[in-house]
């Protein structure tokens, strides 16, 4: 129970006990708390501070399976590429919500393409007429 999570409202950042009851959040006028802190919503006390918060609940996953920066930037990218998707989702929400990101695929295959201009050279590539004609 000692996990954190970070709350935030127009460029503050605050770090705050996931234990802890949400209103001071709520007071201090934040709508919405991100975490990655998945097995939160299994435990009851924090589930009753969360829902008498009345604070919107973002959650992302970090994958443990690609551990070090190929997790650490799963995770950002993950959060960057929604985050804007679901904000937008929250303005036009009439209550409280609880939304848990998709994680973007962290595999080299999905995340980059690899060129060797020596044997497939890009279009207007120097010498790429030689290449096509061996």
């Amino acid at each position: 129970m000692s996990s954190t999570s970070t709350s935030s409202r127009a460029g503050r950042a605050r770090r705050t006990s996931s234990c802890t009851p949400k209103a001071k959040a709520k007071a201090d006028s934040f709508e919405v708390v991100i975490t990655n802190d998945t097995k939160q919503l299994s435990r009851p006390l924090e589930v009753a501070a969360i829902a008498q918060s009345g604070l919107h609940r973002i959650e992302y996953r970090q994958n443990n399976k690609h551990g070090g920066l190929v997790g650490l930037g799963t995770a950002i990218a993950t959060v960057c590429a929604a985050l804007p998707h679901a904000l937008s989702e929250l303005e036009a929400a009439d209550g409280q919500r609880l939304i848990s990101l998709t994680s973007i695929d962290p595999t080299r295959q999905k995340r980059l393409q690899i060129t060797d201009p020596a044997v497939a050279p890009p279009k207007h590539w120097p010498g790429r007429d030689e290449v096509s004609e061996s």
